[in-house]
């Protein structure tokens, strides 16, 4: 057995450590035994993962147990379940004659606890959870931005994946109706798909080898809420016709319900073509996606290193170009879940860390609450332990309440947190992946009970123990009031209230940072006037225009026949438009400029017709625009931004200059003119290097049609959308937007993850000013004689409520100076996420911490005016 796998080394000595003598031989005799089991048939990986788990639950469920044990043999001591049963029943009473109390403590507690379930259940659902298919865990993201043939290439060379996988995410396809077409949404993806997710069709079959020949591919796969919308899930329907981009395709399956790859919502499936003799289409079309399923002793970087091999042969097998050495040496292989999530996970573990304190606020607040409540109760408990009580009984009667209280605002948590989550869902940034599955399932439920039982402990144990410990005899002869016992209570309570603010002003610090932020993004110049700009994308395969000038005539008559449309002050067409869908860019030669040909720049490209720069607003500042001179038979040419002519021409006049495409026999594109920048993809990335070349020369498929009113608030979707439709009902429209709104849904996720981080800002801040106003309202209560007598010597109204709103301040100016400590090395886990403001922002240090001395003040306000009020002959006479 020398060589018999064992189980990993530090996992293994974490069990001996936690198991006692009695025990440990024999499990961790066991535990070997299945992992070597598991390690035959699964492998390393696998068995690992499995033993670090099983090694956790023993570590855990054997101090549930010990503790279980401990509240048993607690229970029994104290006379049984009987005396819980009163235990209990004594805690709802006394909680249903404080129904101020009672309420303010669950709405507290239920803030909490709801606004920690449904991002947990967010969190959990797109972070957390493994994706749904069959070991999940082995499936990795190979290569983005592949040939057609190098998918071919890694399927044939890997030792690493036991299967391999290519797709690609298009813009959608024609679906012709009897009345007309529309667009659906819609992937290419290879007959290896559905088994390397581990995935079977609900009906019919997936793809084969067959149906991804050239001359073959007649098929098509149908989601299952496409098949339910359309057919309404008629079996029988599997076998005919549908006609998709003008060809009559055979639906072969229906997809499992819930199948969401490679994002939610497609409709149909495709097959992948493969044609080895068309060198165009296995080498001249990027843009795949590979995805693999590891072997069970592969790693990722492993893969990585073993497809070298594969980048190199596709280097020099390439026809059209050959890159450089080193070709793919640092593209990364990460598991698939990784690759989904993305950049989504920092967010969202910021959002779920954020709420987390403010459960721990809304805990404090209520610790505050009941040591309040237990003052006035003082001297109750205080006669009950001198008649017998234990200690014992007190803090279990104590931490009842506060379970007591705890449950309800679970209760009432869980029935919000259903609403909540539906209309956070629905208010999603689209990057975030998984969305259709996030629900408040049972898993996200028992977190829910489990938060509950922890706030409930963490709020009621203090308030319990300090009761329990009270001194029966000081407490009778003070008569429940002041002393020594109120004076450490007040300490305590004014800890935690500080502790409180500090908290808030982490949360605010970081809610004003990306305030700050979104404000910067929202002034970002995005290089044109959007305002009046009204945009309708369409789609031309299938739809009658097979070839470029069919597509080029028909879509000068919609040019024609818009700008006849009153209120229109232009129009024209391009194949994207700014912050629009679909992205095109193009690796280029400049002459002159770039001396390797294998590290080319890569330019935007925009496809365009005559006078889309100038519908859009752009500015000529050198030669001229586009114009319908520029025709398929005219020499080549193009316009390029300035953002291109500073990079690559720098104090020189690019117009007369050359490009060309990176394949071998490109012609040469003469640069006839230079128009002013456009943002990026979105506002918050770099402007690039833009180029527009004429769509006559170089048509597409794809066309979106961009128009500006001769006013700014005129709605033109209704008539653009109209005119298209009276020209040829066939073409599909898949989408009509306003350039502002497009814009807008570019800050989709900054403004969702703001708005989130605020409210949780603006909670804590009111727990923590509700905290302020507990204590101080409480003290002014507690020194009522003190300011009566002061009253009645003469005391100035100002002097006394100066002196309470003084006591604000000593709980607030700690807070907001620790809070501000805290906040520094906080913020800079938003850095990913702001632009255009660092993360120890001067203007939001110093504006929060002002915030919250304000509230503070506001706070007290009411208890400084209740002190000046004060009657003296009645202070005095309660006192006697």
């Amino acid at each position: 057995m020398s060589d018999s796998p064992i189980p990993p080394a530090r996992w293994r000595r974490f069990l001996d450590f936690a198991l006692r003598d009695g025990v440990r031989s024999d499990m961790a005799d066991e535990l070997d035994r299945l992992y070597r089991h598991r390690r035959a048939s699964s492998g390393r990986r696998a068995a690992d993962r499995w033993y670090r788990r099983e090694v956790l639950a023993f570590v855990t469920l054997v101090p549930l147990a010990s503790l279980g044990r401990t509240l048993a043999r607690s229970i029994k001591w104290e006379g049984g379940m009987g005396d819980l049963g009163r235990d209990i029943r004594r805690a709802v009473r006394s909680l249903v004659r404080e129904p101020g109390f009672t309420v303010m403590a669950v709405a507290t507690l239920t803030l909490g606890i709801g606004a920690n379930t449904v991002i947990f259940s967010v969190v959990d659902h797109v972070v957390l959870r493994p994706l749904p298919y069959a070991d999940a865990d082995r499936l990795v993201s190979v290569w983005e931005g592949a040939q057609r043939a190098e998918v071919e290439m890694i399927r044939e060379d890997t030792r690493t994946l036991d299967r391999v996988a290519g797709y690609l995410e298009t813009e959608g396809f024609n679906l012709t109706l009897t009345d007309g077409g529309v667009r659906v949404s819609g992937a290419l993806i290879d007959a290896h798909l559905l088994p390397v997710l581990g995935v079977e069709t609900a009906v019919g079959r997936g793809f084969t080898p067959e149906d991804v020949s050239r001359g073959s591919d007649d098929v098509a796969l149908i989601s299952h809420g496409f098949w339910m919308d359309r057919f309404g899930g008629d079996p029988s329907m599997i076998g005919q016709s549908i006609v998709v981009d003008g060809r009559a395709l055979r639906m072969v399956g229906v997809l499992p319900a819930g199948f969401a790859f490679p994002s939610v919502g497609l409709d149909v499936y495709l097959p992948m073509v493969d044609d080895p003799s068309d060198l165009q289409l296995m080498w001249g079309r990027g843009g795949y996606q590979v995805i693999g399923r590891m072997a069970p002793d592969a790693d990722p970087e492993q893969v990585r290193v073993d497809l070298l091999r594969t980048a190199e042969r596709s280097r020099l097998e390439n026809p059209f170009w050959t890159p450089n050495e080193g070709y793919r040496a640092q593209s990364p292989v990460v598991r698939l879940q990784d690759k989904l999530v993305g950049d989504v996970r920092g967010t969202l573990l910021v959002l779920l860390g954020a709420v987390g304190l403010v459960l721990l606020v809304a805990c404090a607040n209520v610790a505050n609450l009941l040591l309040t409540r237990g003052l006035g109760r003082g001297r109750d408990v205080a006669v009950r332990t001198a008649l017998g009580a234990s200690r014992r009984r007190i803090i279990r009667e104590h931490m009842i309440e506060s379970m007591l209280l705890a449950l309800t605002g679970c209760v009432a948590a869980l029935v919000i947190a259903q609403w909540g989550l539906s209309v956070l869902v629905r208010f999603m940034p689209p990057e975030i992946p998984r969305t259709g599955a996030i629900t408040l399932d049972l898993r996200v439920v028992a977190v829910g009970v489990g938060l509950a039982v922890v706030a409930g402990t963490l709020a009621g144990f203090l308030p319990a123990f300090k009761s329990s410990r009270a001194d029966p005899g000081l407490v009778l002869r003070e008569g429940g009031r002041g002393g020594s016992v109120s004076s450490a209570r007040r300490r305590i309570t004014s800890a935690m209230v500080v502790a409180q603010m500090a908290v808030a002003v982490v949360l605010v610090v970081g809610a004003g940072l990306l305030v700050r932020s979104l404000g910067q993004l929202n002034s970002v110049d995005p290089g044109f006037q959007s305002t009046g700009l009204t945009t309708a994308r369409l789609t031309l395969v299938g739809s009658g225009y097979d070839d470029g000038p069919s597509r080029i005539a028909f879509l000068e008559r919609v040019i024609e026949r818009i700008e006849s449309v009153p209120g229109v002050a232009s129009a024209s067409v391009a194949n994207r438009v700014p912050f629009g869908d679909g992205w095109e860019a193009m690796a280029t030669f400049i002459d002159g400029v770039t001396e390797d040909p294998n590290s080319l720049p890569v330019l935007e490209r925009y496809r365009v017709l005559p006078g889309f720069t100038e519908t859009l607003g752009l500015r000529v500042t050198a030669g001229r625009s586009i114009t319908s001179a520029d025709g398929p038979d005219s020499p080549l040419v193009a316009v390029v931004d300035q953002t291109a002519a500073d990079r690559f021409w720098p104090g020189e006049d690019p117009v007369g200059r050359r490009i060309r495409w990176p394949w071998r026999g490109a012609e040469w594109v003469e640069v006839v003119g230079v128009v002013t920048g456009i943002a990026g993809r979105d506002l918050s990335t770099a402007r690039e290097p833009t180029l527009y070349v004429p769509m006559q020369q170089t048509p597409g498929p794809d066309a979106t049609v961009v128009v500006r009113a001769s006013r700014a608030d005129m709605a033109l979707a209704a008539p653009l959308r109209a005119t298209i439709r009276e020209l040829d009902p066939r073409v599909p429209i898949s989408s009509v937007a306003a350039m502002d709104d497009l814009i807008a849904e570019s800050l989709a996720r900054a403004r969702w993850t703001t708005w989130l981080l605020g409210m949780f800002a603006v909670s804590t801040l009111l727990l923590g000013c509700i905290g302020v106003y507990g204590v101080v309202s409480y003290s002014v209560k507690e020194r009522t004689k003190e300011i009566g007598v002061r009253v009645a010597l003469g005391a100035p109204p100002e002097r006394i409520r100066g002196q309470v709103l003084a006591d604000g301040l000593r709980l607030s100016l700690p807070g907001a100076a620790i809070g501000v400590a805290l906040a520094i090395p906080a913020a800079r886990t938003l850095e990913g996420l702001l632009y255009g403001v660092s993360a120890t922002d001067p203007v939001t240090f110093v504006a929060v911490p002002l915030l919250l001395l304000g509230a503070g003040v506001l706070a007290v306000f009411v208890p400084a005016r209740r002190a000046t009020r004060v009657d003296p002959v009645e202070a005095l006479r309660s006192e006697a």
